[in-house]
């Protein structure tokens, strides 16, 4: 399966919930054979003048985890902070579990696409990313084996 990268604005997440919904939260036999672990959305803009780049990654349910995940992070900062920030914006249900700079959330196994989408940009808001353009960029995640 090839790299999948691509765009969307905040008035349309289509792309980015089609990608999610074929590549991370497929059910039946392709979650069993999936090589995905799930989608990275950052700010479009050229962030590398920025040494902290705030990002959500949406993981999909798997047989250890039967909820669907969205970590946000911002790279060199704390995992203390991090959560600070998201507790501030009221983002506090269902409660974050925080490690090594991210802060996790557990959402129900019939979140949407959609939903977690919405989700993962309400915690990058919270974390002060606001693209110049409104636009965000996202990547699949493949295993390590992939």
């Amino acid at each position: 399966m090839s790299s999948t990268r691509g765009a969307f604005s905040d008035s349309d997440h289509t792309e980015v919930i089609a990608v999610l919904e074929d590549t991370v939260l497929g059910g039946g036999l392709r979650r069993l054979f999936r090589q995905v672990d799930g989608i990275v959305i950052t700010p479009s803009d050229d962030a590398s003048n920025s040494g902290s780049v705030p990002e959500a990654f949406i993981g999909g349910s798997d047989i250890v985890r039967r909820a669907r995940r969205v970590t946000c992070s911002v790279s060199g900062t704390s995992a203390r902070d991090v959560e600070r920030r998201l507790l501030a914006a009221n983002m506090d249900e269902p409660p974050p579990r925080t490690s090594f700079g991210h802060c996790t959330y557990e959402l129900d196994r019939d979140a949407t696409a959609s939903e977690l989408v919405d989700f993962a940009l309400r915690g990058l808001y919270a974390l002060a990313a606001s693209p110049m353009d409104g636009r965000w960029s996202f990547a699949v995640m493949k295993s390590a084996g992939a």
